[in-house]
């Protein structure tokens, strides 16, 4: 999954989803990378998701990268609704983690730019 970030981050939504087509068909059951495959490829809402995480991998490290894949998944899918609610939910956490991790900058840019290019 450090590559489908990697690829993220340049746009290259193509590569993203060989990688997570990648995962779901050699490793679906692997440890918190199946799931994230699931989510990233819209085969798990992100309620689902949140709900997993709370329940399966319990953690603010779990927690940060949940709302940073989360994010990933609906600019992925396209959802600008659910991404712009997602958003005014949890932006100022969002923006806390970035500015404190600046590597997940490029999720966090790319959704505003979703958002300004969607309104």
């Amino acid at each position: 999954m450090v590559f489908a970030r990697f690829a993220y981050r340049q746009g290259w939504d193509k590569i993203v989803r060989m990688q997570v087509n990648d995962v779901l068909e050699k490793y679906p059951k692997e440890f918190w990378y199946g799931d994230v495959a699931k989510l990233l490829a819209g085969k798990t809402s992100k309620e689902e998701f949140e709900t997993l995480q709370r329940s399966k991998y319990p953690g603010l490290g779990f927690e940060s990268s949940t709302r940073l894949y989360t994010l990933m998944a609906l600019v992925l899918n396209e959802e600008w609704p659910a991404l712009r609610d997602y958003v005014a939910r949890y932006g100022k956490t969002i923006e806390a983690t970035v500015k404190e991790e600046r590597l997940f900058i490029g999720e966090w840019e790319r959704a505003k730019r979703a958002l300004a290019a969607h309104p």
